[in-house]
């Protein structure tokens, strides 16, 4: 906690808004989120948000259940998880990069396409495979794990652009606002299916569990996030709004600001 609010603040402190962007927000927050709403860019990132935030909450309840029960390495559990957040963190400036050379959007999908591959073989993966196997998955997905912190946001920034090209206003905090709400009641709902699907198929805490429990297990883990990244990815391929498209609608804003000051 300390942590966490030494780097905050500081950032928060230092940040300042373009002093361009000032009292040009919506009238209305019902106004406001009817925009959204509205439009198609950002009703398809939204929902593939949406998708890979089920795919947290799935993995974020399971792991320690399909480590212990399924995999059969109950002392791995700390390990495994370290091998996915760090390449995650490290995996960043890679990302941020390769957005200089390559469209936002088919990194992202690509991102997309090798988290639901590698789910799903986690998802298959037989019994005792062995540490450096589980570490070597859980590094690979962590690494394709860290592009959707950099993605998302960074596309949903040139879909307020593009909010901004068809309204006249910026709405940034609305766009972060819904993007963020979705994201955590998909968690939190995802949270609460695993807990009713273990209960369901029999999970009795601390005993080996039964192949209906295990294969529940398997499905949270590895095919939940398998299906839900694919289904992420297909959105994605409706997305339409390309890097040449977004320089030309940053063209038209930056001539009506030139306008207004001139």
């Amino acid at each position: 906690g300390v942590l966490l609010l030494g780097l905050v603040i500081p950032m928060v402190a230092r940040s300042r808004e373009p002093v361009a962007h000032q009292g040009r927000g919506a009238d209305s927050p019902f106004g406001a989120y009817r925009d959204v709403l509205r439009n198609p860019h950002a009703r398809i990132i939204i929902l593939a948000n949406l998708f890979i935030n089920i795919t947290y909450g799935a993995m974020a309840t399971v792991a320690v259940y399909m480590l212990q029960y399924v995999l059969l390495m109950p002392d791995a559990t700390e390990y495994f998880m370290a091998s996915y957040f760090i390449p995650t963190l490290l995996s960043v400036p890679l990302w941020v990069r390769l957005t200089d050379r390559f469209e936002k959007r088919h990194l992202w999908m690509l991102c997309l396409a090798a988290s639901s591959f590698f789910y799903g073989a986690l998802g298959l993966m037989p019994p005792n495979p062995g540490l450096p196997v589980a570490l070597g998955f859980g590094a690979a997905v962590g690494i394709f794990g860290g592009g959707f912190f950099v993605f998302e946001p960074a596309i949903r920034a040139e879909v307020i652009d593009y909010d901004e090209y068809v309204t006249g206003e910026r709405k940034e905090g609305v766009y972060s606002a819904a993007s963020q709400i979705v994201g955590k009641v998909a968690g939190a709902g995802m949270t609460m299916i695993v807990g009713m699907a273990l209960q369901w198929a029999g999970y009795t805490p601390n005993v080996e569990q039964s192949d209906s429990v295990q294969w529940v297990i398997r499905i949270l883990f590895g095919g939940v996030p398998a299906l839900a990244f694919f289904t992420a990815l297909m959105l994605l391929f409706r997305f339409t709004l390309t890097r040449r498209l977004h320089d030309q609608v940053r063209a038209e804003l930056e001539e009506r600001a030139t306008r207004q000051t001139g």
